[in-house]
């Protein structure tokens, strides 16, 4: 196995598993699977399909460790990849469950697209309108997070995340446990193929081909509501190592 390989799973080991806390598997082969839903976070996935490993082998390209992906759930295994750092942000969000925040975030991309905001958030939509402030207002609250993460536990990166896990285990690079508990990876609305961001062209053929993101997990007050706190206690920095 790959150091980049095990490193994406004890980047995030929730990617596996976890009980309710992370991305879980339906338990179906490739084959056996609509090409249009993403067997992790069930959401619509128009086009040529992108891969999650089981195992986090990616040498290992049989039926049964494959499953087909959207962008956001491939991300989770990418901490490995040299477009990382723009794909993915790391934010400390225990209330959902990294399959929860990637179907919110894939829904907040979808929306802004259909208001001519850039999918990354990169820009100002073509009108003020309440429905844009909203978008804005969410995705906001979700830089928060990262903000928390990076002024206290100084992580600003995946980069970052990666080094923690290498050194906590210099073998496997898996996750301090304090850390995985609340660290989720926030899709920031890119993903490269090939050297450019192929990512607007995902969610237009997910528009023409009439697969819509279903209704995402609604984001709890405490990322939203400044006077709300989080649920779980603030990360201490010398917890993480």
């Amino acid at each position: 196995m790959t150091t980049s390989a095990t490193l994406s799973i004890g980047v995030h080991p929730s990617s596996l598993g976890g009980y309710g806390q992370g991305l879980r598997a339906c338990g179906r082969r490739v084959a056996e699977t609509s090409k249009l839903q993403c067997q992790l976070c069930g959401l619509p996935v128009a086009g040529d399909p992108h891969f999650f490993f089981r195992n986090g082998d990616r040498r290992q390209c049989d039926a049964g460790n494959l499953l087909e992906a959207c962008p956001a759930c491939v991300l989770v295994q990418g901490a490995g990849r040299l477009t990382a750092a723009r794909e993915i942000l790391p934010i400390w969000l225990p209330e959902i469950s990294q399959r929860g925040l990637n179907r919110l975030t894939s829904s907040l991309h979808e929306r802004a697209y259909t208001i001519g905001l850039p999918v990354d958030f990169s820009g100002a939509p073509r009108e003020d309108s309440p429905h844009a402030r909203q978008i804005l207002k969410v995705w906001a609250g979700l830089l928060e997070r990262w903000i928390l993460l990076r002024e206290q536990a100084g992580i600003r990166t995946v980069t970052d995340v990666v080094d923690i896990c290498l050194a906590h285990d210099p073998v496997r690079g898996t996750c301090p446990p304090r850390l995985t508990r609340g660290l989720r990876l926030l899709h920031r609305g890119r993903f490269y193929s090939g050297g450019r961001d192929v990512y607007p062209m995902f969610i237009t053929r997910n528009r023409q081909s009439g697969a819509t993101a279903a209704p995402a997990t609604p984001l709890p007050a405490s990322i939203t509501s400044p006077s709300a706190s989080p649920s779980e206690p603030a990360l201490a920095a010398g917890a993480v190592g």
